[in-house]
């Protein structure tokens, strides 16, 4: 006897119970380590994908010999996508009871998946600055200015869902049979996965104003004054959560 085995090539879905149970016995002792086109193997994609977008515009403009006014506007783009194997990794019982089992006691299997499951995350950030500077009387300066920025983060995937009462059921009564040969016989588990996501957005309203300016020289330099005011407010809504189930 042995403690591993190879599945044979041979098998199908409709193959008994009893004659996969004959080939493993055949084959136990012996394990097959070709790997296989599939994109668990061969085919396995590596990296995620990035993309990013950039905007900056800046504006100064002297009124007056005493007004400046300046702008600036920033917008930034990111994304990045990844493709995840839904069920690799993940291990699952196949009941004693169960008719496509070939052992005679329940079996754990992590079950061979060509289903890629998608996550894409999304930052987004508009940020605005607009002010003025003015030059007072006894070299004084006053900057008033005003920022606005917006902050959006959303992800969106997909994944397995294993826990649904449908999928035990499949598995028990051998709708879902991982004793296949399943390069030629591909398990469709399409129709126990789910969707899934989040999208939150945080917002900046800042005002300022500030004043600087000498107030006396002394024989080492200037004594000067520096005087800000800022009011500011953030805000983050409640976000959305979701999850669809197929």
């Amino acid at each position: 006897s042995s403690s591993f085995t190879d599945l044979p090539k041979s098998v199908t879905p409709t193959t008994a119970a009893a004659t996969i149970g004959s080939g493993l016995a055949a084959n136990a002792g012996s394990y097959d380590l070709t790997l296989p086109d599939t994109l668990t193997a061969l085919r396995n994609k590596a990296g995620n994908r990035y993309e990013d977008k950039a905007f900056l515009a800046t504006v100064r403009r002297q009124m007056t010999d005493r007004i400046e006014v300046f702008g600036e506007v920033s917008r930034n783009e990111s994304m990045s996508a990844s493709n995840r194997l839904f069920w690799t990794g993940v291990v699952y019982t196949v009941p004693a009871a169960s008719p496509i089992n070939p052992f005679t006691t329940a079996v754990r299997v992590t079950l061979p998946d060509n289903n890629l499951a998608p996550l894409v995350v999304k930052n987004h950030d508009l940020r605005f600055t607009g002010g003025v500077v003015v030059k007072l009387p006894r070299e004084w300066q006053a900057v008033a200015d005003y920022t606005f920025s917006e902050t959006k983060f959303r992800y969106d995937g997909r994944g397995p869902n294993s826990g649904l009462a449908e999928f035990t059921a499949a598995m028990t009564s051998g709708a879902i049979n991982p004793f296949v040969n399943t390069i030629d016989y591909p398990l469709d588990l399409s129709a126990y996965t789910y969707n899934y996501g989040s999208k939150q957005t945080s917002t900046l309203d800042d005002y300022t104003l500030r004043l600087a300016g000498p107030l006396w020289n002394w024989g080492a330099g200037d004594t000067t004054l520096a005087i800000g005011l800022e009011h500011r407010k953030e805000a983050i809504d409640e976000g959305l959560f979701y999850t669809i189930y197929s």
